[in-house]
């Protein structure tokens, strides 16, 4: 559900709620506020996935929802529209889906490494993410080892 941040939640919301169980937030308090947390409370067992950047939450997600991964959807974090579109593709390939942005590449290579991952996909053009970022993330030799299709 997508909430605002200074919202209550609507009946639509809650009608979705009534039947569930655990309820997971994706973002710190400045993505869904503590009043949202507690009326969803009511509804089922809240547990919150976040990271100090949306990086960072990206990694948490990953690491919460994928015990074993092999391959990772690599999408910049600065501009949604990839990552966005992204999601059902991540799906798909049964792989998380991380954010990044060139200079921020940090929780993304942690990631990939801590998890012995050696291939994945990323989503967009040079423009999204230069291949010098491409080439940290998966910690490769050089940008000559990146396919593009």
């Amino acid at each position: 559900l997508l909430v605002k941040p200074n919202a209550a939640l609507n009946d639509a919301q809650k009608e979705i709620l009534a039947d569930m169980k655990n309820i997971y937030i994706i973002g710190g308090e400045g993505a869904v506020s503590v009043d949202i947390e507690a009326e969803l409370a009511a509804y089922g067992e809240v547990i919150r996935v976040f990271g100090a950047t949306r990086y960072e939450t990206s990694v948490a997600v990953a690491e919460t929802f994928f015990e074993t991964v092999e391959k990772v959807v690599v999408a910049n974090g600065k501009n949604f529209p990839d990552g966005l579109c992204g999601g059902p593709f991540a799906a798909a390939m049964n792989a998380p889906l991380i954010l990044t942005a060139d200079g921020k590449t940090d929780a993304a290579e942690g990631y990939v490494t801590d998890n012995g991952i050696e291939s994945g996909f990323v989503l967009g053009g040079t423009g999204a993410l230069a291949d010098e970022s491409v080439v940290s993330v998966f910690d490769l030799e050089s940008a000559d080892e990146i396919i593009a299709k």
